[in-house]
């Protein structure tokens, strides 16, 4: 639904604005000229009351989005940064001064970066040529 995706998307806009008095991404707190809002359960593997949960999200850059949507990384349960073990050193080294602010991380978000854990992120992911 457009009209919900919409809303959803503005909720983690309010979020940051109310949290940091602008939009930025949670993870590496840049004010960039386009945010992803993305799901930290995929939006295919949730509930009706998931799907548009602002718990279940995440206000990321757009490669830090498709790192996290390709489970190549995921965060602890104090925002730091977990990557797959074959992702890339210097990518690695570029994440590693950074953490999910733990301003965001209410106890619902929690359950869903548990989730995320669980069944998105994969340490022995392949890099596909």
């Amino acid at each position: 639904d457009p009209y919900k995706q919409r809303l959803y998307k503005y909720d983690l806009y309010q979020e940051s604005l109310e949290m940091n008095s602008e939009i930025v991404c949670f993870y590496e707190n840049k004010k960039y000229p386009v945010l992803i809002a993305s799901h930290i359960k995929p939006y295919i593997k949730c509930d009706e009351s998931e799907k548009f949960d602002v718990n279940n999200g995440l206000l990321l850059s757009k490669n830090i989005d498709n790192l996290f949507d390709s489970g190549w990384i995921t965060f602890d349960n104090i925002g730091n940064v977990m990557y797959s073990n074959n992702l890339d050193i210097r990518i690695k080294k570029d994440l590693e001064s950074q953490k999910l602010n733990k301003i965001y991380l209410n106890e619902e978000r929690i359950k869903y970066l548990e989730y995320h854990r669980n069944y998105v992120f994969d340490k022995n992911k392949e890099y596909n040529y």
